[in-house]
């Protein structure tokens, strides 16, 4: 087994692990995760850190980076998205009291630990495959 396999199964096995972890913290709702039982995009990313995982362990490693190149995309399409949902809250919301405790709800809206995981994991396979493959050793 080589060592860039580790690496980029490791990765895999965490960016499969991010779909399950809160993406977002919503007060008095919790922690919102990707999966959303099966129904949200994060049943693409599962299935993009399994292909990656299979693709690690044969002879495509080089090219595990197209499931992460796929799954950064989706975190940047995702962050853009939420962003400018958060931003577009607060300028419906201009009555009053009411008003003022919606942008307080709004702005206590926040990204969970599994999106930064997520991140880390896509990038990995994103921009890691190159030099794994021109350095890699037997283990």
């Amino acid at each position: 087994m080589k060592r860039s396999q580790v690496i980029l199964f490791t990765f895999s096995c965490l960016l499969a692990v991010s779909v399950f972890l809160p993406l977002i913290n919503i007060p008095f709702i919790g922690a919102v995760n990707y999966f959303k039982n099966g129904k949200g995009d994060g049943t693409i990313v599962l299935s993009l850190a399994v292909i990656a995982a299979v693709m690690s362990f044969t002879r495509f490693t080089k090219w595990v980076l197209i499931p992460g190149v796929v799954a950064l995309g989706m975190a940047g399409t995702f962050l853009i998205r939420f962003n400018q949902h958060i931003g577009s809250i607060p300028s419906a919301t201009n009555a009053g009291v009411l008003g003022d405790l919606a942008n307080t709800l709004v702005s206590s809206i926040s990204i969970g630990y599994g999106f930064v995981i997520m991140g880390i994991a896509a990038a990995g396979l994103t921009f890691l495959p190159p030099f794994l493959v021109q350095h890699d050793k037997e283990i």
